[in-house]
């Protein structure tokens, strides 16, 4: 099957959608879908410029050439056939999948109706201001008109924005909490997410943000942090909101301890506020101090958050500190950032390992 025009191809799937059992119909459910999907990676490409969106459009028009090479039987050749089988399909093939799976809903739901595709119906869903915050869910609900093709390319854009794999900023440094909200009219209820600071690492990821140290070491000290796997819970991120509020910050300290957690170095904050960079130091030890007088922290980490390495050498104290530190479950380049030496000085001290001599 060929064609072009995308309006040919609604009109053919509306055609063929009441007759799920032929060959036609799962010909044109897949065409379609795979238009979809790669008119919105197109889209996203155009929008962001970023390169593993363009790699996936591209594999994704791969894999689909080579599925339609299969299924037409054209590739009989054994060899041809196996290396088929030992490559697999790419994420991009997910994204046609996701759309099939809304079309066939949507079908089901509208399909009762002549040229239903671009027919509008009306949906109670929540604001999308409040997709990731619990509270502004309440009252937060709203009549929206939609079409069902609009649904499904709403799908694949969100299969593209929550996916870690195809995500147009995969490592942006957010964690995010999975809630439920309940519309007080209808009762229906929804997922929603609630996005934490950026870098707030509650786990103990591996991938640590340079510039958490504070949020790590005055208000993230917590017990059984192994390993590089995690999830944070909604418990551990109150327990954050209530440690901030026991250190009853100046507003200036308030902010910028904000920008620190956010990710933000001494140097971009003391830019952005229009202060100097000392300013911003000077400011963050008072929150340290207020930290070290509210919270509850091991004499250890109380040290060591009074104390500054400037000559990048390391005492026996420092490396027992290390050991511990690295027990409770913080990360090597966490550790590195507050001594003020490399995270391969910290992995040698780790491991036992003796620092190699200049010359030898």
């Amino acid at each position: 099957m060929q064609t072009n025009n995308f309006q040919e191809l609604i009109k053919e799937y509306e055609a063929h959608c009441q007759n799920t059992s032929t060959q036609e119909y799962t010909d044109i459910l897949y065409e379609l879908s795979f238009s979809i999907a790669c008119a919105v990676l197109k889209i996203a490409v155009l929008k962001t410029g970023n390169p593993q969106l363009a790699d996936l459009k591209s594999e994704l028009c791969k894999d689909y050439s080579t599925l339609r090479l299969v299924n037409s039987g054209t590739v009989t050749d054994s060899r041809d056939l196996e290396y088929l089988i030992r490559n697999p399909l790419g994420d991009g093939m997910d994204l046609v999948h996701t759309a099939s799976a809304t079309l066939i809903n949507q079908t089901k739901q509208h399909g009762n109706i002549v040229e239903f595709m671009e027919s509008p119906y009306k949906e109670r869903r929540l604001k999308k201001k409040v997709w990731i915050k619990k509270a502004d869910s309440v009252n937060g609900w709203e009549t929206v008109e939609t079409t069902p093709i609009q649904e499904v390319y709403k799908s694949v854009r969100r299969e593209i924005e929550n996916s870690r794999a195809m995500s147009t900023d995969a490592r942006n440094g957010y964690t995010y909490l999975e809630e439920i909200a309940q519309d007080g009219e209808t009762g229906e209820k929804t997922q929603v997410y609630k996005r934490l600071i950026k870098y707030a690492d509650l786990g103990g990821c591996a991938m640590v943000s340079p510039y958490d140290s504070v949020e790590n070491t005055v208000l993230n000290h917590s017990i059984g942090r192994q390993g590089t796997l995690y999830s944070a819970d909604i418990s551990t991120a109150q327990n954050i909101d209530q440690m901030i509020e026991c250190l009853s910050l100046t507003q200036k300290q308030s902010v910028i301890l904000h920008l620190r957690l956010s990710g933000y170095g001494f140097k971009a904050i003391s830019t952005y506020l229009g202060i100097t960079s000392e300013a911003a130091r000077s400011t963050m030890k008072g929150v340290q101090k207020k930290a070290i007088s509210a919270l509850q922290l091991p004499d250890y980490l109380i040290e060591q958050l009074q104390t500054v390495n400037h000559n990048n050498k390391l005492t026996n104290n420092d490396k027992a500190t290390i050991k511990q530190m690295f027990d409770d479950g913080y990360t090597m380049a966490y550790i590195a950032e507050q001594f003020n030496v490399s995270k391969m000085t910290i992995s040698r001290v780790i491991n036992g390992r003796k620092d190699r001599q200049v010359g030898k």
